[in-house]
């Protein structure tokens, strides 16, 4: 788990493309997750193709791009908009959600 903003932003400096993470975004009030693989990478946004549907009636389907907020930006980067890589390579949800 992360406890401070120094490994925060050391695991955000981590990720880079066609790697596999948890992507974490809100929508219509709603916040989801899922495991999904990286494909487009900038300073501030990193874009995440789902490697599995989201959310409780498919509102996101597998292969659906959506973009979070990096830790660089640090007006949209939350708990609920951000991406973890995957530990050992599988995946674990943030344990605040």
């Amino acid at each position: 788990m992360v406890d401070n903003l120094d490994q925060l932003r050391t695991e955000d400096q981590q990720l880079c493309l066609h790697t596999q993470g948890i992507a974490c975004w809100t929508a219509q009030g709603f916040s989801y997750s899922g495991r999904g693989e990286i494909v487009e990478l900038s300073r501030n946004v990193a874009t995440v193709r789902l490697l599995e549907p989201v959310g409780r009636y498919g509102e996101y389907p597998q292969g659906e791009s959506v973009r979070v907020a990096r830790f660089a930006d640090h007006n949209h980067w939350s708990a609920h908009n951000c991406l973890h890589p995957l530990e050992g390579g599988k995946a674990q949800q943030p344990r605040w959600l």
